[in-house]
């Protein structure tokens, strides 16, 4: 009785050891500043910053791209998360959805990834650089604390008038046609 006692005592120690340490694992890839959880406001407007494009060496201004449209969607995602890679191909179809509507950007933030992790993952789903959707790098995770997110995978929209009117954290079914509706409304 006493050795299946410290079997189970063992067998929790063990499991509770190995979720702590996975949970640091996954803290100091999020980052590990200090700031990285600090937001100076709650976003209400699209943001005056730029992104580096994952297909060039350029950067993009968010408010000159979004200027002409009437919605944009910003969507943080990374590769080594698990509801991202859920999501990824429902989100790519509905971006397929909106492909001749010019009233409509979408902009996909990868968050602390390689290039070569993004390009493996990009290839398995089919998605290029030829798609509707901009892709861009935030490795160094400063637009995530200039949107006040620190969770993945997340999305903003925003309307012609650059203001925030839809947040949605963690995977959601675009595929549901509300989305598309809701995208047309905005």
């Amino acid at each position: 009785m006493h050795k299946k006692l410290l079997i189970v005592s063992l067998i929790v120690i063990c499991t509770f050891g190995y979720a702590v340490f996975h949970a640091v694992k996954l803290d100091n890839k999020l980052g590990s500043s200090k700031d990285y959880f600090q937001t100076n406001t709650v976003l209400k407007k699209l943001p005056d910053t730029d992104f580096k494009l994952f297909f060039e060496d350029r950067n993009v201004e968010l408010l000159s791209h979004s200027s002409d449209k009437n919605a944009v969607i910003v969507h943080f995602w990374a590769t080594w998360c698990g509801p991202c890679e859920k999501e990824f191909p429902e989100i790519v179809e509905l971006t397929r959805l909106f492909k001749d509507n010019k009233k409509v950007s979408f902009l996909f933030v990868t968050v602390g990834d390689t290039k070569k992790d993004v390009l493996k993952f990009l290839k398995k789903y089919n998605v290029g650089d030829d798609e509707n959707f901009l892709i861009v790098e935030d490795n160094d995770l400063k637009h995530q604390k200039h949107f006040g997110t620190y969770k993945l995978p997340e999305t903003f929209m925003f309307n012609k008038k650059q203001d925030l009117v839809r947040k949605f954290s963690g995977a959601q079914n675009w595929q549901d046609p509300a989305f598309v509706d809701f995208i047309n409304s905005i």
